[in-house]
């Protein structure tokens, strides 16, 4: 009896084993299930989290999934900036025409298939307005991030849109107001360099077609062209018919200074005017004859007062009051 029983409790036995070992897999199953729905939860967490704070961020944010670029997410700032159109699960070139036909599609196509982030730098684009008006032209930076899934998959693209408009409008102004002050510089750096030249080169009328240029100081090339144009233009502007060129304030007497009032003299007679230099003391005579500057032609008076008494002379003699 117990012979015939012995193949039945091996097939128990063997069931009994089965039956572990069918419960241990289950058990196995069953905590693999556990952290598989435990994973997706915090997953499923952490993504509402992630959506909670690019929602409440400061600048504009959304996620466009997929080769589609489907809108998936949007803020307020963003959904502000494309006219609070309906654009949540709906591709970019079907609700944002305007915009994804300027390269943007391109642009985030490129970053989905390359997984090459974007970084553009206050870039022209457009705010588009609800109503349907002229979008408004707006200065942006923006950041196009590719998103991986759990298998390193591109799944779709992050978008970041800062306005910076007034940031530039900012830079512009001040960087037009350098310039304006710039500007006003060297205007007056050109009207103190004109009261400068006045001065080292004074022009005053004495009397009816009679101009007077007291020289002082020293003489450079620099001031030898001042003395010749203001005594051009005095000559022309005055109509003047003698010049006086007192060099009594002049502290030496080179070649150049020479030389200047000599170009001074023959440019003022070709324009009609006596020239008469005075102010001439036996030190310059001297340094001119030692020169052998030419100024035949030229008459030389030791006073700027015989010079002066010379010119009203000759006015009275020609009918001049």
């Amino acid at each position: 009896m117990s012979e015939r029983n012995e193949p039945q409790n091996a097939l128990e036995a063997e069931n009994q084993a089965l039956r572990g070992q069918l419960a241990e897999v289950q058990a196995e199953r069953d905590r693999v299930q556990a952290e598989l729905e435990s994973a997706r939860d915090r997953l499923r967490a952490g993504k509402q989290e992630g959506v909670h704070l690019l929602m409440n961020l400061s600048t504009a944010i959304c996620y466009l999934r997929g080769p589609d670029l489907v809108f998936e997410y949007a803020n307020g700032h963003y959904l502000d900036l494309v006219g609070r159109r309906d654009i949540l699960g709906k591709p970019l070139a079907e609700v944002l025409q305007e915009v994804a036909g300027f390269g943007l599609r391109d642009l985030l196509l490129h970053v989905y298939e390359t997984g090459e982030a974007y970084e553009g730098i206050e870039e022209l684009g457009q705010k588009l307005r609800k109503d349907g008006a002229e979008p408004e032209p707006r200065w942006f930076d923006r950041v196009y991030q590719p998103l991986h899934g759990p298998g390193g998959q591109i799944e779709g693209v992050l978008a970041q849109v800062t306005d910076v408009t007034d940031k530039v409008l900012a830079r512009r102004k001040l960087e037009q107001l350098g310039a304006e002050r710039e500007a006003l510089q060297e205007e007056l750096i050109r009207a103190q360099q004109e009261a400068l030249r006045e001065l080292a080169t004074p022009l005053v009328p004495l009397a009816e077609g009679v101009i007077a240029m007291p020289l002082i100081g020293s003489i450079d090339a620099e001031r030898a062209g001042q003395i010749l144009e203001v005594l051009l233009e005095g000559v022309s502007a005055q109509r003047a018919r003698m010049a006086l060129l007192d060099v009594t304030g002049v502290r030496t007497m080179d070649e150049t200074v020479a030389e200047a009032l000599l170009r001074a003299a023959r440019a003022a007679q070709l324009l009609g005017a006596e020239v008469v230099l005075t102010g001439l003391g036996p030190g310059i005579a001297q340094a001119l004859v030692a020169l052998g500057v030419d100024f035949g032609g030229i008459t030389t008076l030791r006073s700027l007062q015989e010079g002066i008494r010379h010119a009203l002379g000759q006015g009275r003699r020609a009918g001049f009051r």
